[in-house]
């Protein structure tokens, strides 16, 4: 008996579907590991054609009520995703183009209808979705800057070129912004922004010349997320910090990219008033602790609550700290950049709003600094990380060389 067979015999006994999934994925991880680039569909120790016929039953085991069924779905169909984009698959009667297609549009039709329903099973559904695709999107960037060597040449089978198609077409992100709420199960709103970071990254990556076929997609899901960037500013608000640090990701994307002037000025925007809510808070001294040097602690886990003006709570850390930090680095920098190549460039959006963003940062930071040794206070946040600390030089290097550039 194959494997989906078995799975399909194991129906209604959790334990006997979890063996068999956990069998089969296996199978799957070992496939991938073997070195063999061509698989023929008969491999040894997996029927691939059985496979493809069955990819339908399988996603819907990601409707599943068992948490732990759901999760060794996702991994299986994860993996399989993976085979058929970095293995070639030698499959009669069947195009591996195509296999994908139909695997990620069942996919797709889950997650719209799962996110209709805001039950916990299907939230956990709809999560697993997100993963999978997440999960795909990196190995394909991670597959793009390795194309010069000989892992990386062959991407046109990879299922990433097919989901950016799919999300291209349907991914309604206006919407998605709807279901991030408060009242929303906070998974979703991380698996979404998560899927955001992504594009973002390939965006930055993109040879417009040379992925031709892939820069349209790739440029659309971007310009939809610059569209809504004030959906993703307004989730700062919420105070669930892997919202907060996933947003944060996003704005130090779209700043650093330096593509869009306007985009540019409103998450730098956002980001002066996420700063002033922080540096406004009641509790302003006790947040004097996190940015202590002296203080031993992991960035990633340490946090704490505080209260802003208005009497609401919102998470802070080191990390987010360094990413604000990041954010107005790479914003002042991209700026630069593009009035020295264009002293006009800002001519286009609000000089009132630009102006006011900009000597609202002068206020904060002569009102807010500890002391004209800035540098050297911010450069003791840096130490635990060096590629950390190197970045954040690098980038108080290229602000000083940029504005000589500006001052003439």
């Amino acid at each position: 008996m194959d494997f989906v067979e078995a799975v399909k015999h194991a129906s209604g006994h959790r334990d006997r579907i979890l063996d068999a999934l956990s069998k089969f994925n296996r199978a799957l991880v070992k496939l991938y590991q073997n070195e063999d680039k061509i698989i023929s569909e008969n491999y040894d120790f997996l029927d691939c054609k059985e496979l493809v016929k069955e990819q339908l039953f399988l996603t819907r085991l990601l409707k599943s009520e068992d948490e732990f069924v759901v999760y060794a779905t996702q991994k299986l169909l994860t993996q399989w995703l993976l085979i058929t984009s970095n293995k070639e698959i030698v499959l009669d009667q069947f195009d591996v183009s195509e296999i994908q297609k139909r695997l990620l549009s069942n996919l797709y039709d889950i997650y719209s209808t799962s996110a209709k329903d805001k039950q916990r099973t299907c939230m956990r559904t709809l999560e697993a979705v997100l993963e999978i695709f997440h999960r795909v999107l990196k190995d394909f960037r991670q597959r793009l800057s390795l194309r010069d060597d000989d892992y990386g040449q062959n991407l046109r089978q990879h299922a990433g070129i097919q989901l950016l198609s799919l999300l291209d077409d349907q991914f309604t992100i206006e919407k998605i912004f709807l279901q991030m709420n408060s009242d929303f199960y906070y998974g979703i709103p991380v698996s979404s922004l998560v899927i955001f970071n992504d594009i973002k990254k390939l965006d930055r990556i993109i040879d417009t010349e040379r992925d031709y076929d892939l820069a349209d997609s790739v440029k659309s899901l971007s310009e939809k997320i610059d569209s809504n960037i004030s959906h993703v500013i307004a989730l700062l608000n919420h105070k669930y910090q892997p919202i907060n640090r996933k947003v944060l990701n996003i704005l130090h994307l779209v700043t650093e990219s330096g593509k869009n002037v306007g985009v540019i000025i409103a998450s730098l925007a956002g980001v002066l008033e996420y700063t002033q809510r922080i540096m406004t808070s009641p509790d302003r001294d006790h947040l004097k602790n996190l940015l202590e040097p002296a203080v031993d602690y992991t960035e990633f886990i340490f946090h704490e609550y505080y209260l802003d003006s208005c009497g609401l709570e919102f998470s802070l850390s080191l990390e987010i700290i360094k990413k604000l930090m990041n954010i107005y680095l790479s914003s002042f920098i991209s700026l630069a950049d593009i009035l020295i190549k264009n002293e006009m460039a800002c001519d286009h959006i609000s000089t009132d709003n630009y102006c006011y963003v900009i000597s609202e940062i002068i206020s904060l930071c002569k009102v807010s600094l500890p002391s004209t040794d800035f540098v050297d206070y911010a450069f003791n946040w840096y130490i635990n990380s060096d590629d950390d600390l190197v970045n954040f030089m690098n980038n108080i290097v290229k602000l000083m060389v940029r504005s000589k550039k500006l001052g003439g």
